[in-house]
C-alpha cells in the first residue's frame, strides 16, 4: 500500500531487544506484512550478546531504524524510542510477541475516528511454548472497566498489543524510569488522565509466554506484588477516587497473588496447565509448527 506512505509517519513502531535470536526475526516480519505501512520501526538493542544484531542488521527496509547500545533497560529503552520517534501514535511490540496483518490498519483507524481515546489495545492469542497450548485471551473493554483493572493492580493491556497517542496536549507520554517493574501499567494510569482508554474486541496479536522455574515465579509475584499495590495506590489519586475504598484493593491483590503463588509452585506440573484451564477455557491444543501459520493469520477463521 505505497500511498499510504508519507514523509512523515504516522505511527512509530518500538521495540526493545535483548538477546532474542530465536524470536526477532519473525517480530520483524509480522511488521512488515501490516496491511498499514505509513509507519516507523524504531528498533532499540539494549546491549544484546547473542545473534540479535546480525539477524536485524539482515533487514533492509528504509523505515526500519536500528539503534544499539549498553544495556539501560526496558524502561529507559522505551523512552529513547519515543525521543528518536517521529509518528503521532506509539505502537509498542516485544521481540517474543507478534502483530498479526491487520492490527495497525485496525488501531489506526480507531484512534483517527474517536478523538476523546488516547491509548487502545486488542484481543490476543496467547501461546504457552512450553505446554504449546493455545488460548485466546479476551480482557475487558470499556474504559470504565480498564481503569477499574488498574485501580485493582491489574492491567488487561498486553503491552505488545497497545497505540497510543505519543504528545497529549503539548505533553509528550514517557513511562516512569523509576518503575523497573510494571511500567506499561503506570504509564495507562497517566494516560488514562488524559483521555478515554480501551480495548479493541479483535484479535491482533500473538503472544508467547515461557514456563519460568519456581524460583523465578517466587521473584516475579513478589515484584508484581509490590508493583501491583504502587500503581493501584497511584491509580486511585490520579483517578481522583477516594483512598477510603483503598484498603479493599490492598486485600484483594494480596489474595490474588497469593492465589497466584500457591497454582504456580504446585507440586504437580499438571497445576499449571490447570491454572490455563480455569483461566480461559476457549483453547486448543498445537504444535510449534502451526504457529508459524496463526502468526500468518491463516488459522484465525478457524478458532
Amino acid at each position: 500500500m505505497n500511498d499510504q506512505i508519507s514523509i512523515e509517519p504516522l505511527v512509530s513502531i518500538i521495540m526493545s531487544v535483548f538477546n532474542e535470536e530465536k524470536y526477532v526475526a519473525d517480530a520483524i516480519e509480522s511488521i512488515l506484512n501490516q496491511t498499514y505501512q505509513n509507519w516507523e520501526f524504531i528498533i532499540i538493542n539494549d546491549g544484546s550478546i547473542d545473534g540479535t544484531e546480525s539477524i536485524i542488521n539482515q533487514y533492509q527496509d528504509h523505515r526500519i531504524r536500528y539503534f544499539y547500545q549498553e544495556n539501560m533497560g526496558l524502561t529507559k529503552s522505551l523512552n529513547k524510542g519515543i525521543a528518536l520517534s517521529q509518528g503521532k501514535y506509539i505502537a509498542r511490540i516485544d521481540a517474543d510477541d507478534r502483530s498479526l496483518p491487520t492490527r495497525i490498519e485496525q488501531q489506526v483507524n480507531f484512534l483517527e475516528n474517536n478523538i476523546t481515546f488516547v491509548l487502545i489495545g486488542s484481543y490476543y492469542y496467547n501461546v504457552d511454548i512450553s505446554t504449546m497450548i493455545l488460548s485466546i485471551s479476551k480482557p475487558v473493554i470499556s474504559d470504565k472497566n480498564c481503569r477499574k483493572k488498574l485501580m485493582f493492580g491489574k492491567t488487561h493491556f498486553l503491552h505488545s498489543s497497545v497505540m497510543f497517542k505519543k504528545e497529549i496536549n503539548g505533553e509528550i507520554m514517557r513511562y516512569d524510569e523509576t518503575f523497573k517493574h510494571a511500567q506499561d501499567a503506570r504509564m495507562w494510569i497517566h494516560l488514562a488522565t488524559k483521555g478515554q482508554i480501551g480495548i479493541l474486541p479483535e484479535i491482533l496479536v500473538v503472544a508467547l509466554t515461557k514456563r519460568p522455574s519456581s524460583i523465578t515465579i517466587n521473584r516475579n509475584n513478589f515484584e508484581r506484588l509490590k508493583s501491583s499495590l504502587r500503581y493501584s495506590f497511584i491509580a486511585f489519586q490520579e483517578f481522583k477516587v477516594s483512598m477510603l475504598t483503598f484498603p479493599i484493593a490492598v486485600v484483594i491483590i494480596f489474595l490474588k497473588r497469593i492465589a497466584s503463588l500457591i497454582v504456580s509452585t504446585g507440586i504437580s506440573p499438571y497445576y499449571y496447565q490447570l491454572r490455563k484451564f480455569i483461566e480461559n477455557k476457549n483453547y486448543i491444543n498445537i504444535s510449534s509448527s502451526d504457529i508459524p501459520n496463526l502468526w500468518n493469520g491463516k488459522k484465525e477463521s478457524k478458532l
